[in-house]
């Protein structure tokens, strides 16, 4: 997949190892802190939740950004039409469902997600998860032929 006469794509891979540790580790904080201070559980919580995340979220996050953020990079770079909008739109669409096949994968069995703050969650997520990846990959902002 890579061209080592292309830099570009040695930083797609860049950002696609490093990105999909951005939203487990910001999401076991989040939830350590919760833990924390809403559920009483202390500074176990607090540590745990994070590691929690990082080892059950890590794997599932890496294969969706192997599987479908990396690729859809690749597509709109052949086309010349990479950049960080296209990208960062298309990981925050297709968060909601992956976070729903997780949740599903975890709990042995389809389990729709109906909440609001499991949307919009998702949702943000998607969108810090493709932020990241086109910083650490040196994504334009726009793709180098403009709009199309």
């Amino acid at each position: 997949m890579t061209n080592p006469d292309h830099p570009h794509d040695i930083n797609l891979m860049r950002g696609a190892f490093i990105s999909p540790l951005v939203v487990p580790l910001l999401a076991g904080i989040f939830f350590g802190v919760q833990a924390l201070f809403i559920e009483g559980l202390g500074l176990f919580g607090l540590f745990q939740m994070p590691i929690l995340f990082l080892l059950f979220g890590l794997p599932f996050t890496y294969a969706v950004t192997f599987v479908l953020v990396l690729p859809m990079a690749a597509f709109l770079r052949r086309r010349n039409t990479l950049s960080a909008e296209r990208l960062c739109l298309w990981c925050t669409l297709i968060a909601s469902p992956a976070l729903e096949a997780y949740v599903s994968l975890l709990d042995g069995g389809y389990k729709p997600m109906h909440d609001l703050f499991w949307l919009i969650a998702s949702l943000l997520g998607g969108l810090v998860s493709g932020i990241t990846f086109c910083r650490i990959a040196d994504v334009p902002r726009q793709s180098v032929t403009g709009r199309q």
